[in-house]
Order: structure tokens, then C-alpha cells, then sequence
């Protein structure tokens, strides 16, 4: 019994032992671990300005102070923007190398100390071939090494990206009340996912001004409540409202939209489950829905906006796309001023920057382009000096 007894005790003391053990080793990896200080779950954004580019800075940190010295080697890494993509949904493109300056690669925690000196970082202006190519670019500074190679870096925080938006300035098209555009799509459409977005401005919103259309894609399925389309996008008087199917009542949440006043709207279907993001934020959410929302687009019934008796405003918009597949909210909010026309999906993109004549180009190459048309006579086409930083 006694030998029992001893035992039990000794086993006991073992296993505390081990996990003093244990929690001593967490506490000396936690302590001398090191990290990016401005490391976040997405991307930093950094705004190009288009005559004097744009700077940040980083700084690398330790969890406590260390007892000696700590040199750091930092870099850019192709890897660390690959495995953000990947995560994240995005199509990022490392900036050319000609196109960004570090002020060191290197930096030093001093003993005694958690934070190390900064980097500074200073991107060149955009040339217009990049500007005009739509791709969304950006800088991945990574920590490669430390002359500590026993301290852990944290590999979560090992890497801050910094992603491009450019101060874009272009073009819109503004539609009066008899004015539409008509594009004449390259087939007809049968899609479980699909997603639509554009940038619009109306210059009068009122309570007492229903159906105020800005989309329409009309749909081959018979069994709808109302024939208009399958997607019918409207300011339902002083709300934001999109029939899918017929169906009334998806709605924008606690959003009054304002006169003269720029909004990017998105809508996306995804396994049956629609949703709607204003300015890059998503705001209403909508599944089990008791109506289809498998699309059955016609290719000649796209329009925008709609020509209706109801319409009372002028219209301004651009950057009117098309997908054939449910886009993430990375994509939503990164691209809401221009997309990469050769991304995955994008089926048709009318950037609407044309500034001339009554033809709408799609950008994909797919030739899915628009005419611009009035309800009666031709169209007074009138086309709007726009920048991205401007509501």
C-alpha cells in the first residue's frame, strides 16, 4: 500500500514537472517571438496619388525586450502575396521592382527594447499603362531572417501587405430620364452563382418618386411574379431596394441614399443565398428564399438604366460589371473603382470612360458591348469628369 501510495505521489510530481515544463516553454517562445507591428488580417491600403505616389512604414517587434542586439533582414515576398490571394480571394499584383524604394532591408531591435527603428517606404506614381490596365497592385514586406535563429517569428505576422488604390480620374456616363444603354451580350446565361456591381449617382431621390431603376437583366424563366427581370435593381423612393425573380423586399438595411451623391452597389448570389454590399461593406443578407435564384439571364435583355414612365432623375454611372461566378468581399471592396478585366469570371465590364461617341466597350474582350439609346430620338449624351476619392 505504502509502495502504491509512492507511487502515485511520484507520478504526480512527474506530471507537474512536465507541465511546468510545457507552460515555461510557451512562455520563453511567446517572449522572445517576432512580428510585424503593422501586420493586420487584410490588407493595409495605400493610396496612390497620381502626381506624388504614396508612403508608409513598417517596424518590426518583439513580444518583450530582449537581453542583446537583434538584427533583422527584411524583403519582398512573392510567396507571402501568393499564400494572401490564395486566403483571401484576390487577384494582387506585386508592384514592379522599379516602382517602390525601401529605405533599409534591415533593421535592429536594441537590447532592452521591443521595437525596432522604421522602414520607410515610398511608391512612384502609376504610369498610365499600369492606371489603365485595371490591376490591382501591391508590397508584401516580409521578415526573412534575424541573426537570432532561435527566436521564433510569428509566421501569422510575419508579413505586412500593403495594398494599392489609386486616386483614379476618368469618366462616367450620365443618362437623363429618356436614356439607356443596351449591350448585346455574347450568349444567353444558366448560372447557380452570379454577381453584378456598378457605381452610381442620381441627381434627385424622393420618397415620393417610386421605381427609379438603374439595372435590369431580364430573365427566360416563366414561372416569375413579374416579368421586368431577374434582376431589377431600384430606388424605391428613398430606399435601395433589388427584386430578384419577381421578388420583392430585398432591401438595403438602415441606408437612406442621398441626391448627388455616389454609391458602389453589389449584388451577389452564392448557393442560393443573396447578398448586397454598399461602398464595399456588405449590408443585407438574404437566404432560403422561397423563389428562384438560378439565372436564366436572355442575352439581349441586359439594360441600364431602365427606360420606364417612373423614371424622374438623371442617372450618372460606370463601372457596370457582370459575373459569372459569386465574388468574395475582398473583391467587392478592393476593386470598387477598377478591376483587373482579365479576372476569373468577369464575363462583361463596361468601364463607361469612353468620353466620346454612343458605343460602351466591354473591357473583357468578350464583345459584349452597349449601345447608348433614348426612348425617343437620340440620346443626349452627356459624359461627367469623375475622381475615386470624390461622393
Amino acid at each position: 500500500m505504502k509502495i502504491n501510495k509512492l507511487i502515485g505521489i511520484l507520478c504526480l510530481a512527474i506530471y507537474v514537472s512536465l507541465l511546468m515544463s510545457c507552460d515555461n516553454a510557451q512562455n520563453s517562445i511567446i517572449k522572445e517571438a517576432l512580428y510585424m507591428a503593422e501586420t493586420e488580417t487584410t490588407a493595409k491600403a495605400l493610396t496612390i496619388d497620381p502626381k506624388n505616389g504614396a508612403s508608409g512604414s513598417v517596424t518590426v517587434k518583439s513580444a518583450s525586450p530582449i537581453e542583446k542586439d537583434i538584427k533583422v533582414e527584411l524583403g519582398v515576398s512573392q510567396e507571402a502575396l501568393d499564400t494572401y490571394n490564395t486566403k483571401h480571394g484576390t487577384n494582387l499584383v506585386l508592384l514592379p521592382e522599379s516602382s517602390y524604394k525601401l529605405s533599409s532591408k534591415a533593421v535592429t531591435i536594441k537590447a532592452g527594447t521591443i521595437t525596432s527603428e522604421k522602414v520607410e517606404i515610398f511608391i512612384e506614381p502609376f504610369t498610365n499603362e499600369m492606371i489603365e490596365s485595371g490591376i490591382k497592385y501591391a508590397l508584401p514586406i516580409s521578415i526573412i531572417s534575424s541573426s537570432e535563429p532561435s527566436i521564433l517569428v510569428l509566421d501569422a505576422k510575419k508579413t505586412t501587405v500593403f495594398a494599392c488604390d489609386l486616386v483614379i480620374e476618368t469618366k462616367a456616363l450620365k443618362f437623363s430620364k429618356y436614356d439607356y444603354a443596351s449591350p448585346s451580350m455574347r450568349q444567353h446565361y444558366d448560372l447557380a452563382n452570379w454577381s453584378v456591381e456598378l457605381r452610381i449617382k442620381v441627381s434627385n431621390i424622393q420618397a415620393s418618386w417610386n421605381n427609379q431603376a438603374f439595372l435590369q437583366i431580364a430573365s427566360s424563366t416563366q414561372n416569375v411574379n413579374e416579368k421586368l427581370g431577374f434582376i431589377y435593381g431600384r430606388f424605391e423612393g428613398d430606399f435601395l431596394q433589388f427584386k430578384v425573380n419577381g421578388h420583392d423586399g430585398f432591401n438595403g438595411k438602415s441606408f437612406s441614399p442621398q441626391s448627388n451623391t455616389w454609391y458602389h452597389l453589389a449584388l451577389v448570389c452564392e448557393k442560393g443565398t443573396l447578398y448586397l454590399y454598399i461602398d464595399g461593406i456588405l449590408n443585407n443578407t438574404l437566404a432560403a428564399q422561397p423563389f428562384e435564384t438560378i439565372a436564366h439571364f436572355d442575352k439581349d435583355a441586359f439594360m441600364f438604366p431602365l427606360v420606364s414612365g417612373y423614371r424622374q432623375a438623371d442617372m450618372t454611372m460606370h463601372e457596370v460589371r457582370f459575373w459569372t461566378k459569386a465574388i468574395t468581399a475582398t473583391q467587392i471592396k478592393d476593386n470598387m473603382f477598377a478591376v483587373d478585366p482579365n479576372t476569373d469570371g468577369l464575363e462583361a465590364y463596361w468601364k463607361m470612360n469612353e468620353g466620346e461617341g454612343d458605343t460602351l466597350y466591354d473591357a473583357t474582350g468578350h464583345e459584349n458591348n452597349a449601345k447608348i439609346k433614348a426612348k425617343n430620338g437620340p440620346a443626349s449624351i452627356e459624359w461627367i469628369n469623375v475622381r475615386s476619392d470624390e461622393k
